[in-house]
């Protein structure tokens, strides 16, 4: 569930190589130790592996389909890729939606697709760093994939904003001008709240006593975010246009069909597909028949180490009118070590003035092992020097 639960929180609480191993043979799976082998794909309904020809055929038969991801895990993104190849070649007048980007920038996506706009403006007019912030060299291939082949490219999200005031006062209380021209969300399954509470609880204060208030503003923003993508979606395969459409996004979103399918099914969208990957270290016992249509075995353990060994700050930071303030301090990290305090806000980094925080996260993540970062706070109406120093990698 954890990795899972990341897109729920980065968001709210404030985000085939493989292929190339031979496939397991089709039949029940063995007693490897592994849920799913490697570079195979299997139906959870029934623990059975399958080919690759007949996991295609069941994706391309839908209208509607949806490839999970956790967004840092650049293997997802190459299983993502391999897929919508062969989807491509079923349904070449498919569209591709996208999590990644807010409704308020599909006229550059347009534009990216018509070749109109290289990759350096592209990222700059989509905000990349503030609307997502996440590597994008993980996500670019699937870009310029969409680009060769001239494939729309949908935006499926809102506004960060949005679901920002939804979380502070409530979805009935936002004026209809100010929802982006999202409708109405269907109520959430009582397993979904069930869900979502159990993250609300592990990410609570220890020391805070459980708000139902606040919860029920969790669980409407979680619901709202999950609505503007389904309705976005079925949006897009309504259209003549582009009758078969796939969309990107956070498994969280997809997770036993609790958000975006349930939302879609509330449009009478019923030609549906999901699938997942299902990496080497998740826990068996989350492979419950309802998971997903289909699941695709990977082995990102690797990559995934090399990136947890790479120096992290240790904050959680939120950009509001140009200033960048530290929301969290995480416990024994560099931040904490070199003095950081909740509140405290970022005027300067390595020299450059910081007014967002897309400006602040590519200045850290570009620090290397070893060296140290100049940081400048405010904190009390004083500004204060401190440096970070990242420790080489042993």
């Amino acid at each position: 569930m954890a990795l899972r639960t990341q897109v729920i929180i980065a968001a709210l609480l404030a985000g085939f190589t493989a292929c190339t191993a031979a496939p397991a043979p089709s039949g029940e799976i063995g007693k490897s130790g592994s849920c799913v082998p490697v570079g195979s794909w299997m139906t959870p309904s029934d623990g059975m592996t399958t080919t690759v020809e007949r996991a295609v055929d069941t994706l391309a038969s839908a209208r509607i389909v949806l490839l999970g991801e956790s967004h840092t895990e650049r293997e997802h993104h190459r299983w993502q890729l391999h897929t919508l190849a062969a989807l491509h070649s079923r349904h070449p007048d498919m569209a591709i939606g996208f999590e990644m980007f807010p409704r308020s920038v599909q006229g550059v996506l347009d534009r990216w697709v018509g070749g109109q706009i290289g990759e350096k403006e592209f990222l700059k007019l989509v905000d990349w760093e503030r609307n997502w912030s996440y590597d994008f060299t993980l996500y670019s291939p699937l870009f310029h994939f969409a680009r060769q082949n001239g494939i729309p490219m949908i935006a499926l999200n809102v506004d960060r904003g949005l679901t920002g005031k939804v979380r502070k006062a409530g979805w009935a209380n936002i004026p209809d001008n100010e929802r982006e021209g999202v409708g109405n969300p269907a109520r959430p399954s009582k397993p979904y709240r069930t869900f979502l509470k159990k993250v609300y609880e592990q990410h609570a204060s220890a020391d805070k006593e459980f708000d139902e208030k606040d919860f029920g503003r969790f669980i409407e923003a979680q619901t709202v975010w999950d609505g503007a993508m389904a309705q976005a979606l079925h949006a897009a395969a309504s259209s003549a246009k582009n009758p078969f459409v796939v969309g990107i996004m956070g498994s969280g979103h997809l997770f036993r069909g609790y958000g975006v399918p349930h939302q879609l099914a509330s449009l009478g969208a019923n030609q549906v597909r999901v699938a997942l990957p299902w990496d080497q270290h998740e826990a068996c016992d989350e492979l419950t028949a309802d998971v997903a249509d289909l699941v695709f075995g990977l082995n990102a353990a690797e990559e995934a180490q090399a990136a947890a060994e790479r120096p992290k700050l240790g904050v959680m930071i939120e950009d509001k009118d140009g200033a960048v303030k530290i929301a969290k301090v995480i416990n024994d990290s560099i931040a904490d070590e070199t003095g950081l305090k909740v509140g405290d806000v970022i005027v300067e980094a390595a020299g450059t003035v910081i007014t967002d925080n897309g400006a602040f996260i590519q200045i850290v993540r570009r620090q290397a092992p070893g060296t140290w970062l100049p940081l400048q706070v405010r904190r009390d109406g004083k500004e204060i020097d401190f440096v970070a120093k990242f420790p080489s990698q042993k």
